[in-house]
């Protein structure tokens, strides 16, 4: 008896987890960098006005307003919703506070 020719060998499951944990992966990189592009963005396309303060509250840091392209709306919209929904308290804060400084502008 001969033995038999070893073919290609078909997908097992070690072979899917490797494709799978790859394209989470670059899902996860994909997320990862684009957070971390927004602060040079921000710092730089963003322009801030200041509001009037109402003079009950003078003590008050200056308030202020930020506005964006559009297109920036629309490439960081996911940005937008964390910090809206309270996110902006950790170390994204303060990453994006460091290239306001890093901007010249005042976070």
């Amino acid at each position: 008896m001969e033995a038999e020719h070893a073919g290609p060998r078909d997908g097992t499951w070690l072979d899917w987890l490797a494709y799978l944990l790859r394209f989470a992966g670059t899902v996860v990189l994909i997320g990862v960098l684009s957070l971390l592009s927004f602060g040079p963005v921000a710092s730089y396309c963003g322009t801030k006005t200041p509001m009037p303060l109402p003079p009950i509250a003078p003590a008050l840091a200056t308030a202020y307003t930020e506005s964006y392209p559009a297109w920036v709306g629309v490439v960081y919209r996911p940005v937008f919703l964390m910090m809206s929904g309270g996110g902006g308290n950790g170390l994204y804060a303060r990453y994006l506070q460091w290239w306001e400084k890093l901007a010249g502008r005042q976070p």
